[in-house]
């Protein structure tokens, strides 16, 4: 097969069971946690949900693919979580991180 076809063919059979995980991890932690009780809200939060969750599965994906041990793909998977987690905003607070940062 050609690599983009496996990619999408993989990203498609995927959906299903992402839009099943993150249902039900996204209802439970979303009515748990008490975020706005307004239902479009409910479901722009579950959008995003899904889609980072299958970006992320690609992203290692290609990780996978472009390493040749399960040690290196862990290593490069903590860094690039690590830099994505740290200057998303959540940790560090947005006027804290410097501007040649904030495009990650």
């Amino acid at each position: 097969y050609q690599p983009f076809a496996y990619i999408i063919g993989r990203s498609i059979a995927l959906l299903p069971q992402a839009a099943m995980d993150c249902s039900t991890f996204g209802t439970l932690i979303y009515w748990l946690v008490g975020l706005n009780d307004d239902l479009s809200r409910f479901g722009i939060f579950l959008a995003v949900l899904t889609v980072f969750t299958v970006s992320m599965n690609q992203m290692l994906g290609i990780f996978a693919v472009m390493s040749r041990s399960k040690e290196i793909v862990q290593g490069m998977s903590a860094f690039i979580l690590l830099i994505l987690v740290l200057f998303c905003g959540f940790i560090v607070a947005p006027d804290v991180i410097p501007g040649y940062y904030r495009y990650l």
